[in-house]
């Protein structure tokens, strides 16, 4: 299968250097299949001239973005390191849908990816 996702600019960027190889999302409809070998296009929401391509190569299921964020290194999910303070999953319910209650109900995914190509 292949699917698309938009990225803002600086996690675009950190996986366009290879510092960010773990996406986040929602296990909604959309992704709940989601499966290593898949490929990816991560799209630059600023310009959608510029994508890259990636291959799953594991998914992690989780009840909630902060049972992710406690198992998964933060440095592979596009943090400056693992140590992190404070309650960093909470930036993910910044994102529409992506609320405590909507995690309960559908689960979050950890989608590890290698890079397959630069454009």
């Amino acid at each position: 299968m292949e699917y698309i996702f938009h990225l803002d600019r600086e996690p675009f960027e950190a996986v366009r250097q290879g510092l960010k190889t773990v996406e986040l999302r929602m296990c909604d409809e959309k992704r709940r299949d989601i499966a290593p070998g898949d490929i990816v296009r991560f799209i630059h929401s600023g310009d959608e001239r510029l994508s890259m391509d990636v291959r799953v190569t594991k998914v992690h299921r989780f009840q909630s973005f902060e049972e992710l964020y406690r198992a998964l290194p933060l440095s592979k999910c596009g943090y400056p390191s693992d140590d992190v303070p404070g309650e960093p999953w909470r930036d993910m319910e910044i994102y529409p849908g992506y609320s405590p209650e909507e995690q309960k109900k559908l689960g979050v995914l950890g989608i590890e990816f290698e890079l397959l190509k630069r454009e």
